[in-house]
């Protein structure tokens, strides 16, 4: 959950092509999506730019959270947070 003022005015913005693909590849690594590459089909990342100094290593997806018997069980979240060129998820 992200809380803000009444007043904020929030945009998301698509994320550089090289962080996607090592964000993607971080979600492989996800038990839940089994290392599934169809299961980010779809995949939406995004970063909120509420603030000029918001940080710019932190992204959120939407899409696939959860993928078995060949097919997306739930739709849902990751947030992942860059450490170096490394995208990480946090739990």
């Amino acid at each position: 959950m992200l809380v803000l003022p009444g007043d904020a005015h929030v945009a998301f913005v698509a994320p550089a092509p090289a962080d996607a693909l090592a964000i993607r590849a971080a979600l492989m690594k996800n038990d839940v999506l089994a290392g599934v590459r169809r299961a980010l089909i779809g995949l939406e990342i995004g970063r909120d730019r509420y603030r000029r100094r918001s940080p710019r290593g932190l992204r959120v997806t939407y899409g696939c959270n959860a993928w078995a018997d060949g097919q997306c069980q739930s739709k849902g979240e990751f947030l992942l947070a860059r450490h170096g060129n490394v995208w990480r998820e946090l739990d």
